[in-house]
């Protein structure tokens, strides 16, 4: 079986269902569904995630963790930083603060 080609996903919710979802969250679920959603991640890209890789604006993905092993990002292009909007940085705000 052939992987998907890049573009040809798509969203299975919109921004009002996301809002909504994440309304019903306690603050770690919020935080990470927030992250997966508006920041597009792999499940081991954000198990990957340090605080170092947040810096208000972007979210720098730098490594992956899959069944406890540390790698790069599973593609080049996935080694880089990703934009950070406001509702995705109000939320991780919320969250550092609270630990």
């Amino acid at each position: 079986m052939l992987a998907r080609e890049p573009g040809q996903t798509h969203a299975f919710y919109d921004l009002d269902q996301v809002l909504q979802i994440l309304d019903l969250l306690p603050l770690l679920a919020k935080t990470l569904v927030a992250i997966a959603a508006f920041a597009g991640l792999r499940q081991g890209e954000l198990r990957g995630l340090d605080w170092t890789d947040y810096t208000g604006s972007e979210l720098a993905i730098n490594r992956s963790i899959w069944m406890s092993v540390v790698n790069l990002p599973k593609a080049r292009a996935s080694r880089d930083t990703v934009p950070v909007i406001p509702a995705l940085a109000e939320i991780l705000d919320e969250y550092r603060r609270s630990e």
